[in-house]
């Protein structure tokens, strides 16, 4: 059936709003120092007195989330006996640590999502879609499985690595001074809270917080429950990406009144939470769940699979907008046309789905999108678009510029002051800002290499995990660092890690001191992603201004930093035939290539 969509209106429509958040200061961050160092601070735990540690393990991980615990267990089943994670958090969960928000769920299905199901014996969540402390919970089961709060060091943030004498030196901000064979960075995209550099914002006189440092005490409640101090409270949310979708609902049940500040309106599809199934888990086979998550990810990927084993929003809607649409007698530009048509027809089903949710036609239009649907990450949700018919939840659009001041008594838009008592900032971590700033300190390498300097024009790496000049040690690829990338992250890391593994146990097998890239590998790897055809760059141009697209600024981002021109799938596969048949092609243990070589 052809579509009834008028292509050319749309396109403009598009690119109207493109234009209206087109700013070159739209991506200014403030730093979270001095008087907005506060922002940092752990309102769930208090930091215990201990005295600094001075001592040798085999092995350290930085970041004790999802990646952290998978780099860990990893490690022990190669043959590590003392791995130490460290986090600047109070407990093991990264990101689920931090994000205790009311509302708080993972949007990709929970039995993909919670690492380590099978190999710990955990019981699968009893939801689809599982609620945040479900997840911090299943976090602190891996971490106990794994003996991993033995050694483990929390409220603890690592200031410095440096390779000396054979091994890591590692220094943290508690006096620590400690070293470790292998090292490996696991801080996660989702670690340094974002704020945005607003004129006023340390003026406001009321209460404000991020989102990942929820201040219960001043909003009484907790996750699940009514935050009944809120009950006299006009409350902002700065921010309507995936975060905000989450909150505003049970803020609407428990403020006098919210007040959402939008910039750019998100895709909001229904989430269709369900209980888990526990007679269908009684019937799983051993390997059921990376099976599971390369299903996932072959379709989000747009690679064919037999059978969708996921069936929720992201594998529908991604299985249409992905897979090439195409047939042999068809043109390229009819294929794109085609692929356009798809993309819009699915816009129109999210702004319809608006229009049938949200009651007043006014709040109705504000929420809905226009931009390719790809420009942005989507939402899933079943209570957001419901929650602005309740008469306390007013939505402030911003007609795609933001905020443009925060005063004394509330935020400025458009020239009109809102008076607030609370702001809240759902407005997402640091992403894409130097790898360094985000993971907060630097890496000293082989012969005074420093690792910012290396990468001051974009990464080198060999596989996305390794760089040459630092030794036994890997990095946790975040996007745009050589490697892979997909929606289910975990996944990646599971993948990640289980490469991992292979590499320590034959350098272990081998008594080897330390590995690392050779010359040549990483140098091929690198051209490969240069020389990458962009193939993306006409439609990120445009698209609405987001992390995907630089903000809107794509020649600044570098060559280098780009992901594998693979498909997520496909670049696993790859990794896992390296492992299977290279002989660990590209990898140098004590300046020689490997000899023999431990089956995976």
């Amino acid at each position: 059936m052809e579509s009834s969509i008028d292509v050319d209106e749309i396109r403009r429509r598009y690119e109207q709003e493109r234009l209206r958040r087109s700013d070159a200061h739209r991506g200014d961050l403030v730093k979270l120092e001095g008087e907005l160092a506060h922002y940092l601070d752990d309102p769930y735990m208090k930091p215990t007195e201990r005295a600094p540690i001075a001592d040798e393990v085999d092995a350290i991980i930085v970041g004790a989330g999802f990646g952290g615990l998978l780099a860990a267990a990893r490690f022990k089943e190669a043959g590590l006996r003392n791995v130490r994670i460290i986090d600047r958090g109070g407990d093991v969960g990264g990101v689920w640590y931090w994000n205790r928000y009311p509302g708080a769920m993972c949007d990709v299905e929970s039995y993909i999502y919670l690492p380590l199901i099978e190999e710990t014996g955990a019981k699968l969540p009893p939801l689809k879609y599982a609620l945040g402390p479900m997840i911090y919970e299943h976090a602190k089961h891996v971490a106990k499985f794994y003996g991993l709060y033995d050694l483990g060091l929390f409220h603890t943030g690592v200031t410095k690595l440096t390779w000396a004498d054979g091994a890591w030196e590692v220094d943290t901000d508690r006096g620590d001074h400690m070293r470790a064979k292998y090292v490996a960075v696991c801080e996660g995209t989702f670690s340094v809270p974002k704020l945005p550099d607003l004129p006023g914002i340390l003026d406001f006189k009321g209460h404000a917080f991020h989102t990942s440092r929820w201040d219960y005490e001043y909003t009484g409640g907790d996750s699940e429950s009514v935050m009944t101090n809120l009950t006299d409270k006009r409350v902002a949310v700065i921010g309507t990406g995936a975060t905000a979708v989450q909150i505003v609902p049970p803020l609407g049940r428990s403020a006098k009144e919210v007040l959402v500040f939008q910039r750019t309106p998100s895709t909001v599809g229904p989430r269709d939470q369900k209980p888990t199934d526990y007679s269908w888990a009684e019937t799983l086979e051993p390997g059921w769940q990376l099976e599971r998550m390369r299903n996932f990810t072959s379709i989000i990927s747009g690679d064919p699979v037999d059978e969708d084993q996921v069936q929720d929003a992201w594998t529908r809607i991604y299985a249409e907008l992905i897979r090439n649409p195409g047939t042999p007698e068809m043109t390229a530009d009819q294929v794109k046309a085609k692929m356009e048509d798809i993309d819009l027809k699915t816009m129109e089903m999210i702004r319809n789905r608006v229009a049938e949710l949200v009651k007043d036609p006014a709040k109705a239009e504000a929420l809905k999108p226009y931009y390719y649907y790809l420009c942005k990450r989507p939402a899933f949700h079943d209570e957001y678009l419901q929650a602005f018919n309740n008469e306390n939840v007013k939505i402030v659009d911003t007609q795609g510029r933001g905020v443009e001041q925060i005063t004394e008594n509330g935020l400025l838009v458009n020239g009109v002051e809102y008076p607030v008592d609370c702001i809240i900032f759902a407005t997402g971590f640091e992403y894409g800002t130097p790898y360094h700033e985000r993971v907060g300190f630097d890496i000293v390498g082989r012969d005074g290499l420093v690792l910012s300097e290396y990468w001051k024009d974009g990464p080198y790496t060999f596989q996305g995990c390794m760089t040459r000049g630092f030794p036994n040690l890997f990095f946790m690829p975040q996007s745009n660092m050589q490697g892979a990338m997909n929606v289910d992250v975990v996944h990646v890391m599971t993948e990640y890690t289980m490469h991992w593994r292979h590499i320590i146990r034959n350098a272990e097998a081998g008594g080897h001191k330390e590995f690392q890239p050779s010359e040549a590998a990483q140098a091929a790897w690198v051209q490969t992603v240069v020389d990458q055809p962009r193939s993306d760059i006409e439609f990120q141009k445009k698209c609405t201004p987001s992390r995907f697209n630089n903000e809107g600024h794509l020649d600044e981002r570098s060559p280098l930093a780009q992901n594998y021109p693979l498909s997520t799938m496909q670049f696993f596969y790859m990794l896992e035939e390296w492992r299977r048949t290279a002989g660990l092609d590209g990898i140098e243990f004590d300046g020689r290539p490997a000899e023999e070589v431990v089956p995976d």
